[in-house]
């Protein structure tokens, strides 16, 4: 897995890119947890919840039916009554959707562990993409703050940190061009 960081760079990225830029803290603060939430799964090392079994690491709360409901309910929890019109929700929801969606993307991405179960309850392997560039992440603080920690920075710079705040620069230009074509 990327590390929390990346994930919260990658999510607040595509929150900015998405809404653009014209929501409030609430929404990015929800950007930021949905993009990290599916990593609480390691609590179930502690339960003795097996890495393959679908509730263990990288199973359910990794797949795409995750990031759906998890949208849902935060869109249903934190902003009911706050954007009026239904449509406005549905949106906030697809946005959040593929926020939380982008933890098991780029979890796939990376060079370890057993693979991601990204449609986990329809389809119960484990899979990675073919490519994966991003060094896999250690677990434990200790283990980040070595050798293999600087590896997986220097992988989540080139290959999630240095992409997010270049889509974030290119949809502001985009922005920045439709106002324009507005005015004229």
């Amino acid at each position: 897995m990327p590390s929390s960081i990346s994930h919260i760079v990658a999510g607040a990225s595509l929150g900015y890119s998405l809404s653009g830029g014209r929501r409030g803290a609430l929404f990015f603060f929800s950007a930021a947890l949905i993009s990290i939430l599916p990593d609480l799964d390691v609590l179930a090392f502690g339960f003795g919840i097996p890495y393959g079994d679908i509730f263990g690491h990288r199973g359910f709360f990794h797949s795409l039916v995750f990031s759906a409901i998890m949208s849902l309910a935060t869109v249903l929890i934190w902003f009911r009554g706050r954007d009026g019109a239904a449509a406005e929700r549905v949106r906030l929801c697809a946005m959040l959707f593929i926020i939380a969606a982008s933890h098991p993307v780029l979890d796939a991405l990376t060079s370890g562990g057993r693979g991601i179960g990204l449609f986990i309850p329809f389809y119960n392997e484990r899979l990675f993409f073919p490519w994966r560039p991003i060094a896999v992440s250690p677990i434990g603080v200790r283990e980040f703050f070595s050798e293999w920690g600087l590896r997986v920075m220097k992988s989540e710079l080139r290959y999630v940190i240095v992409p997010s705040f270049m889509m974030i620069i290119v949809a502001f230009i985009i922005r920045l061009a439709l106002r324009r074509d507005v005015q004229d």
